[in-house]
């Protein structure tokens, strides 16, 4: 196709790069960071699907999952917009195009998806990307324990991924009754598990669509949510900027504003921001 437009959440690297390729995002990643031309939609993550159903429509949808299980297969590690990508996709006549992926985890809730879903699959055989681990510096360290002494027992976190967020769980392992409600969390949760923080009664299993972990009414619903996440700059009026460096698109606020409302209206709930 000369030309198409392309719309991913938080794209990598290697993400088409010619003429003709119109890039669309609420969320910058990598792949699209400095890109001539690229079209940036400023929205909450949980209103994403919204966007998808009714501004921006897509054709077809590209998924990476599991291989088949009785009949159905899993998206895996990554659920997110995907779920309401594939139903906008279908209520245009749109197609569904599968990746399938030995290496990717069968994770459940809203990651499972019949095998009838799928218009076309490609086989492919290889490990999944995965970030790097940092290292947790001092500077890291201790923002970590700064903000872990704001979590009491019995609280709900939502964390991102980076060293800060691996700082504050590392820090928290002495914490009981713990629960996890977030878009997204990293290896850190399995050192609360270890440590016996997290609150067996609430098993961390189930992967949903960003209309669920982050609509902030749901988020309320939730014992003394802590939201941790981090910006680029905050002045000194205590506005955030978690989007623009040198008035550029840098990322976006993603899910951040859904999880600080929500955190707010959360009985017991805070919502914090951590940088150096």
């Amino acid at each position: 196709m000369p030309e198409y437009p392309l719309f991913a959440l938080n794209a990598q690297l290697g993400i088409p790069d010619r003429d003709g390729v119109l890039l669309e995002t609420p969320f910058v990643g990598a792949g699209m960071r400095g890109r001539t031309g690229l079209r940036y939609f400023p929205s909450r993550l949980s209103l994403v699907p919204e966007l998808l159903k009714h501004t921006l429509p897509p054709d077809i949808v590209l998924i990476h999952t599991s291989t088949p299980v009785d009949g159905t297969v899993s998206l895996g590690t990554e659920v997110n917009i995907l779920p309401a990508a594939i139903e906008a996709t279908r209520a245009r006549g749109g197609l569904v195009i599968a990746q399938i992926n030995p290496h990717v985890p069968y994770t459940y809730g809203d990651a499972v998806l019949a095998v009838d879903e799928i218009d076309y699959a490609v086989e492919v055989a290889e490990p999944l990307a995965a970030p790097a681990p940092q290292a947790i510096g001092d500077v890291s360290r201790a923002i970590g324990a700064r903000v872990a002494d704001l979590i009491d027992d019995g609280a709900t976190l939502q964390l991102g991924i980076g060293a800060v967020p691996d700082a504050v769980l590392a820090e928290a392992t002495t914490r009981r009754g713990l629960s996890v409600w977030s878009e997204m969390f990293s290896d850190g949760v399995l050192s609360l598990e270890k440590a016996g923080a997290l609150d067996p009664a609430v098993p961390v299993t189930a992967s949903f669509g960003t209309e669920k972990t982050n609509d902030p009414g749901l988020i309320a619903r939730q014992r003394s949510l802590v939201s941790v996440n981090g910006a680029l700059q905050v002045d000194l009026f205590a506005q955030a900027n978690a989007s623009r460096v040198h008035g550029v698109i840098y990322s976006g606020f993603g899910g951040q504003t859904d999880f600080v409302v929500g955190a707010l209206h959360s009985p017991g709930g805070r919502a914090i921001i951590a940088l150096p």
